[in-house]
C-alpha cells in the first residue's frame, strides 16, 4: 500500500513526513500518480479541498480517498470508479478538534487585524456550529465580549450556555453596526447589500466558511478577510496529527 499525498497544503506536508517516520511508503501526488497507483492505495488531500467532477474523474479506480466533504452530486462518479471516500470532517472527534484549531486561528486574526485590544472589541459570531461554539468557548475563557447569531431555534437556546447576548435569525441586523469584529461560520450567502450598508467602517469581518456569506464586491468601508482552512496557517503541525490519527484509525478497521 502506498500513500499518495497532495502536499500543496502545509498540513499534508507534515502528514507525509509523519507517515515516512512510521515506515509507510509515500509519494507526492502528481500528474502520473493515477497511472502508477494500485488497488487499495490511499490518496490524501487536505479537508478544505473543493472538488469538481473533473477532479474525481481524474482519480484512478479502486483507491481509498481521504479528504473533506464531497458534494452529493459527485457520489455517482465515486461509485462508478469504485473509490472508497472517507470524509475527515464526518468524524465528530476530528471535526471538533479541527474547529478548536480554527478558533485559535480566528483569535490570531483578531489580534493582527485590529488596533485595539481584543478585550475592547465587541464581537459577533454568525452561526452556531462547531467553529462558532469553539470560538465562543475560547472567547468566554478569555473574557472577550461577544454575541452569537443563529438561524437554528434549538441552537439559539443552547447559545445561552456561552453568552447572554444572542440573536435569532436576522434580529442582529439592527445592531450589527455596534460590532467591531464579525466572524462568519455559516457556509452560504445570507448577508445582502442592505445589511452590508449597516456595517460600520473599520469593522473587521472574518470569513471562515467555505462559501462566502456576502458579495465581496459590495464591501467598501470595512475589511472583509477570507480565512478558510485556518489550521493550515496557524497550527499545521497539530492539524496534521489529527489527520494522521483519523486516517490510520480508519485503515485499521
Amino acid at each position: 500500500m502506498i500513500f499518495f499525498i497532495d502536499v500543496s497544503d502545509k498540513r499534508t506536508k507534515y502528514l507525509k513526513q509523519e507517515l515516512q517516520n512510521r515506515s509507510f511508503k509515500t509519494e507526492e501526488l502528481n500528474v502520473n500518480s493515477s497511472k502508477t497507483a494500485q488497488k487499495n492505495d490511499v490518496f490524501i488531500y487536505a479537508p478544505n479541498k473543493k472538488w469538481k467532477k473533473e477532479d474525481i474523474e481524474a482519480l484512478p479506480n479502486n483507491i481509498r480517498l481521504f479528504c473533506g466533504n464531497i458534494a452529493p452530486e459527485l457520489t455517482d462518479v465515486l461509485k462508478e470508479k469504485e473509490i472508497s471516500h472517507i470524509s475527515l470532517l464526518s468524524d465528530e472527534n476530528f471535526a471538533v478538534e479541527n474547529a478548536k484549531l480554527t478558533a485559535e486561528g480566528v483569535l490570531a486574526l483578531m489580534i493582527e487585524g485590529t488596533e485595539k485590544s481584543i478585550f475592547e472589541n465587541n464581537v459577533l459570531i454568525l452561526g452556531a456550529g462547531r467553529i462558532a461554539k469553539s470560538c465562543a468557548i475560547l472567547f468566554a475563557k478569555l473574557g472577550i465580549k461577544f454575541s452569537i447569531a443563529t438561524f437554528n431555534k434549538t441552537e439559539y437556546d443552547n447559545c445561552f450556555y456561552y453568552t447572554n447576548s444572542n440573536f435569532y435569525a436576522y434580529d442582529f441586523v439592527n445592531k450589527i453596526g455596534s460590532f467591531d469584529i464579525i466572524i462568519n461560520t455559516r457556509p452560504l450567502q445570507f448577508i445582502d447589500e442592505n445589511i452590508i450598508a449597516k456595517i460600520t467602517p473599520n469593522t473587521l469581518f472574518i470569513e471562515t466558511a467555505s462559501t462566502n456569506c456576502l458579495d465581496s464586491e459590495k464591501v467598501k468601508d470595512f475589511t472583509y478577510l477570507l480565512a478558510p482552512g485556518l489550521p493550515q496557517r496557524y497550527s499545521c503541525m497539530s492539524a496534521s496529527k489529527l489527520m494522521l490519527t483519523k486516517i490510520l484509525g480508519d485503515l485499521k478497521k
